[in-house]
């Protein structure tokens, strides 16, 4: 993928419904330009603009990430996997684990009950977990929003089901379907968005090529706040940042065009004294990432 398209994208996955005029305008590039690609990468289902909504605001609190040893094939062990609801991203992946998920639960109970069920699938000889203590970075961004400030009503769930189906559906074609003004529609819908309960973003469905690198590592640090500083301003795409609790001190999550990137990052920081361990892992295929959610809707 080239740097233009890594760009459309990029700008995208923060708002995805942001008008392809301004990303041509913001790029230096025609809007037809833009157009072209994003038609190209949708249609061939390796990009997906789409509404998640925050696991926090469905009374969803609790994540982890979860590193599954296998023994013998992955696909049995992954398809029993995507049966559980709670997870909003399962890979296979190259390195001490087989098999990368993160999961989205509403306690800790919960969470230690999944890890059984999991360890008890034939083939899974271990399951590690490293519990999210605070999200810097993700596809909702920073924010996780407070659950005892929502309430959300019929037409709020019917504006979310509508842009979980097609982050980009028109706002009359919207208005329409929620029997309400396009105004007021509208209004609604940035409510949602600034109160965190969305996000409106592209979805890349990375191929792990080696031009399409995604890479996660562990790192125990010895100065958090100065390590979290250099990934997020390091120029490079990082897709996930989370502060831990278990083997690691943070998580991350970063798409690469090239290994040099990735190593040029860690080096630095490495010489700076800021890391104490790393472990590293490249993503060779992800069988999900999805952030939407079932809707009961009466």
């Amino acid at each position: 993928m080239d740097d233009l398209t890594e760009r459309i994208i990029g700008m995208l996955r923060q708002d995805g419904r942001m008008a392809y005029t301004r990303v041509a305008a913001t790029l230096g590039v025609s809007r037809e330009i833009v157009t072209d690609r994003v038609r190209a990468l949708t249609d061939s289902g390796r990009l997906r603009i789409v509404a998640g909504i925050h696991p926090g605001a469905v009374g969803l609190p609790v994540s982890a990430h979860l590193s599954i040893w296998v023994t013998g094939p992955t696909q049995p062990v992954i398809d029993r996997l995507v049966e559980f609801d709670s997870m909003s991203f399962i890979s296979e992946v190259t390195g001490a684990f087989q098999i990368s998920t993160e999961t989205w639960l509403t306690d800790t109970a919960a969470l230690r009950e999944q890890v059984i069920t999991i360890r008890a699938i034939p083939g899974v000889v271990d399951v590690q977990v490293l519990m999210f203590d605070r999200i810097l970075s993700s596809f909702f961004g920073g924010t996780t929003p407070d659950p005892a400030a929502i309430s959300l009503d019929r037409t709020d769930l019917r504006i979310l089901e509508a842009l979980q189906q097609d982050g980009r559906v028109p706002l009359g074609d919207l208005a329409s379907r929620v029997q309400l003004s396009p105004s007021g529609t509208r209004l609604r819908m940035l409510k949602l968005i600034d109160s965190g309960v969305m996000k409106i973003g592209a979805i890349d469905q990375h191929t792990g090529s080696s031009e399409d690198l995604l890479l996660g590592f562990g790192i125990k640090v010895l100065d958090d706040a100065r390590v979290i500083d250099a990934i997020l301003n390091s120029g490079v795409a990082v897709e996930f940042l989370a502060q831990t609790l278990g083997r690691y001190d943070l998580k991350a999550t970063i798409a690469f065009s090239s290994v040099d990137r990735f190593h040029g990052v860690m080096q630095r920081l490495r010489d700076e004294g800021l890391i104490a361990m790393s472990e590293t892992w490249l993503h060779t295929r992800i069988v999900l990432e999805q952030y939407e959610r079932s809707l009961d809707i009466a």
